[in-house]
């Protein structure tokens, strides 16, 4: 049971993860690799305000978004006057970029070791250190997130991404403020990737870089595509299916340092099947 409740939560964290991805790769169609990088900002920002500061959930939650959120404003003056293969590549480097300040600046991060003892969160004297009662928080704030994103999905702004990225020419024609657009998309984005990241620093009561690296990019990458681009309930159904897939190798006597490489070899073999069998869907199919 406890090993269900520890699947779950990493199954809803993860798809609130890939739906904000979905943002900005679905509807907007870019490549942005950086979106590992709101969560791990938000992730450590929250793990130092705990640990050092020792504020409360709720200061916790609302410092790190906003953290996250100027973060994102800075890097999207940048990055969304980038185009396309530029866009991707410029925002791989920041995650390198935030994985080497994480890695070197010991006296706030501690470095490789990580920060550790982050406390579960008290709210109104309620204790969520029992992995249901977390189970339950993060249920509550997963809903309230997805009723949002919801209507975000549905909304002219979202339609709009999805014109601006099938014919940007013409949104030009039209007097649209594309990298305003661009700029707007990539903050919604980064708030609820922010949310996560702090979610997760509090369930594993421990942060380190090894939680950011490219490798995780790849599994939210997976996941979108799996559901495919545009999909909203889809990427619930694409992040359990993936987290699931893997756990029998723990079931094999292997070492754990040929586990980890034989999961991520099975995440890049599903990426590439989907991308050769739906490369129709997913390239950007520009009107003229």
């Amino acid at each position: 049971m406890l090993y269900l409740i520890h699947l779950l939560i990493l199954i809803i964290i993860y798809s609130l993860v890939a739906q904000s991805f979905n943002l900005t790769f679905g509807f907007g169609k870019l490549l942005n690799f950086a979106h590992i990088t709101f969560i791990g900002v938000s992730a450590y920002t929250t793990a130092i305000l705990a640990t050092k500061l020792n504020l409360s959930f709720g200061f916790c939650l609302i410092i790190s978004a906003l953290v996250c959120v100027l973060f994102s404003m800075i890097v999207s003056i940048i990055s969304t006057r980038l185009k396309q293969d530029y866009f991707a590549l410029g925002t791989f480097t920041l995650n390198a970029f935030f994985l080497t300040v994480v890695i070197n600046w010991k006296q706030l991060t501690n470095g490789v070791l990580g920060i550790s003892s982050i406390p579960r969160p008290t709210i109104l004297g309620l204790n969520f250190y029992n992995n249901f009662d977390f189970l339950i928080l993060v249920c509550i704030i997963f809903l309230i997130c997805q009723v949002l994103l919801y209507l975000i999905f549905k909304s002219s702004f979202s339609r709009s991404l999805k014109a601006l990225a099938e014919n940007e020419n013409h949104a030009m024609s039209v007097a649209v403020n594309i990298n305003k657009m661009k700029r707007i998309n990539f903050i919604i984005s980064a708030l609820f990737a922010s949310i996560a990241g702090c979610l997760l620093a509090y369930y594993f009561n421990y942060m380190d870089s090894t939680f950011f690296v490219f490798s995780e990019m790849v599994f939210i990458l997976t996941a979108v595509i799996l559901a495919g681009p545009f999909s909203f309930f889809g990427v619930f159904g694409a992040v359990a299916l993936l987290i699931i897939i893997p756990e029998p190798l723990r079931l094999i006597s292997l070492n754990p340092d040929i586990v980890g490489p034989l999961r991520q070899l099975l995440y890049g073999l599903i990426l590439l099947g989907i991308i050769y069998f739906k490369r129709k869907s997913l390239l950007i199919q520009r009107k003229i």
